[in-house]
């Protein structure tokens, strides 16, 4: 039982500092404006459906389901900065965090993944679950 609540106790900090950490990152996340991949991924998007398709099919070297997701994004949440921007965020950052609190197997892990994975400044790339030791 005592072993029981101490997970919970650790679950529940694990969380709090999940949105703590996505709460920093979300702040002026549209400080910057658009740059280099972003803004080449924004203007692509507003391309016509068709068009974007083609080029898609003919040039584009990455997979289409991104384009698409994020196509329906803007439609539904505009083209600013913090829009196309929390898009990217909440898949990065929240999908992939919350899978690798359930599966990492100490709470060493955790903290290495929230410290290389996540980062606060708004440049940094999250870190991949294959990067990760096992």
């Amino acid at each position: 039982m005592k072993r029981n609540s101490a997970f919970s106790a650790l679950l529940v900090l694990l969380c709090a500092l999940t949105l703590l950490a996505f709460g920093l990152r979300t702040y002026r996340l549209d400080s910057i404006s658009l740059r280099g991949d972003e803004s080449f991924t924004v203007l692509f998007v507003e391309k016509s459906f068709a068009q974007m398709w083609h080029e898609i099919l003919t040039v584009e070297p990455n997979p289409p389901l991104l384009y698409l997701l994020l196509r329906g994004w803007m439609a539904l949440a505009g083209a600013g900065e913090f829009a196309t921007r929390y898009f990217s965020l909440f898949w990065a950052y929240c999908v992939c965090r919350s899978f690798t609190v359930w599966r990492a197997p100490c709470p060493h892990l955790l903290c290495t993944s929230f410290v290389n994975g996540g980062g606060l400044g708004w440049g940094r790339q999250p870190a991949t679950l294959d990067a990760q030791p096992r």
